[in-house]
């Protein structure tokens, strides 16, 4: 691992507060404990008040003395590459500054509600792969860490446990699996042609290539798979529903 471990602290803060969360919540529920379950909510609510500082510390320093970056090899073959730079400081510091303020409100909001427990180790799951997401440096980081994201979230659509709200996750988990083989497919055109998936060497590479016909079949499947998982229209069946 070479580069500045804070970025992988960002995405690492809200994982393993998943975990914690989930442990300690699970003896609440099997002791029927107020205070332990408090507990819990509280170390909820610290680790994104303590990943939206770090992200806060460490955009102020990126801005002020230079881009952040990380890279982690051979991890699922081609490894891993972040940066921290211009907007994704402020994309990552609105998704942290978003899940702060609302698990400030979740408490209130969740109570008399039932699986809130499973419902705190999935935000905070869904947190970590999203600012993973807004941190990678290559679409392949950004594919796994998409991927991650859209399986963790699948959980809040189903939370209520409904009718509905079975019928709406079903839905979703399709229209994610699917949007995420096309969107793989996308990318292994790409690599194929043109050698890389770090974006910042995207158009260089993308300008010398001859045969103009496979990258536009390649942005398709990237566009037709980011759009499924996004809600675009006519892409966003899954959205109403949800």
């Amino acid at each position: 691992m070479t580069g500045n471990s804070s970025l992988l602290w960002m995405i690492l803060l809200p994982l393993l507060g998943s975990v914690l969360c989930f442990a300690i919540g699970k003896v609440g529920e099997k002791k029927s404990s107020k205070s332990i379950l408090l507990a819990e909510h509280i170390l909820f609510s610290a680790v994104q008040v303590a990943t939206l500082a770090l992200v806060c510390v460490c955009g102020v320093i990126s801005l002020k003395n230079g881009a952040f970056s990380l890279e982690i090899p051979k991890i699922c073959g081609k490894g891993m590459n972040f940066t921290f730079d211009g907007f994704r400081v402020l994309y990552v510091g609105m998704a942290s500054l978003a899940w702060t303020v609302s698990s400030l409100f979740s408490r209130w909001y969740m109570s008399g509600e039932h699986h809130v427990i499973r419902y705190d180790f999935f935000t905070l799951l869904t947190m970590g792969a999203t600012i993973g997401v807004f941190l990678s440096a290559d679409l392949y980081t950004t594919f796994l860490f998409f991927e991650v994201m859209s399986l963790a979230s699948y959980v809040w659509v189903a939370q209520e446990e409904t009718f509905h709200a079975l019928r709406a996750s079903e839905t979703y988990l399709c229209v994610a699996v699917m949007g995420g083989l096309t969107m793989l497919m996308g990318l292994f055109l790409l690599d194929h042609e043109i050698g890389t998936l770090v974006i910042s060497e995207l158009p260089a590479a993308c300008d010398a290539v001859t045969n103009r016909g496979i990258l536009y079949v390649a942005g398709f499947c990237m566009l037709f798979g980011f759009g499924a998982k996004a809600g675009c229209f006519p892409l966003h069946i899954w959205l109403p529903k949800a």
